[in-house]
């Protein structure tokens, strides 16, 4: 399976089915990142999908017998109500569903609340060690305190809650640039002090 699926992502044909789904419920962004071009899509299309359709995706995409889902966007949690009835629907499915974030929206009671809809992984992008340098590519000053934020928080609640098992997983997904190469290195050492489960490079 996985030889077919690598043939069918380089011949571009539909050799296996999807294993993953990434719903985007926003375009809408609070960063602007100087690598990503997803924020000006919410001005040239404007419509989003209503929670029907997103959920209607869903089903879909379930009966594929897909089970992975990911919230993306645009930040996802600019539509917090949608993304909690689209994470307890694909828990209802039998899927898993993961949410990435900025960080830079929601603070404790909603981590709570994405805890407890089923959320079962939280990636967070931080893209350098510096804060100047995150906060220069992510286009916005204090984003590089909201995500350490937001990670640290993730952290501590699955400490409080104690369980037999980790209850969810809590992911850093950076971008590689050149901007940034040099700093890697001690971002990882930062994000397992941190307690964070891995850090993802694109």
């Amino acid at each position: 399976a996985s030889f077919a699926r690598q043939l069918s992502y380089w011949l571009n044909w539909p050799l296996v089915p999807p294993s993953k789904l990434m719903l985007l419920p926003t375009h809408r962004c609070p960063v602007a990142c100087a690598f990503c071009s997803t924020h000006r899509w919410a001005e040239a299309r404007p419509r989003e999908l209503t929670l029907q359709e997103l959920d209607a995706r869903l089903a879909e995409a379930a009966e594929w017998g897909i089970r992975e889902v990911l919230f993306s966007g645009g930040e996802p949690l600019l539509r917090r109500s949608d993304v909690l009835a689209l994470t307890r629907a694909a828990r209802g499915r039998g899927m898993i569903p993961t949410l990435i974030t900025s960080g830079a929206v929601g603070g404790r009671a909603t981590l709570e609340a994405l805890v407890d809809a089923g959320m079962a992984s939280f990636m967070v992008s931080i893209d350098g060690d510096c804060v100047d340098t995150h906060d220069r590519l992510r286009g916005r000053r204090g984003s590089f305190d909201e995500a350490i934020a937001w990670i640290a928080g993730a952290v501590e609640l699955r400490r409080a809650l104690d369980a037999p098992s980790p209850p969810f997983t809590v992911y850093v997904q950076t971008v590689v640039t050149r901007d940034n190469v040099r700093e890697l290195v001690s971002l990882a050492r930062r994000i397992r002090e941190l307690g964070a489960d891995a850090i993802l490079f694109q």
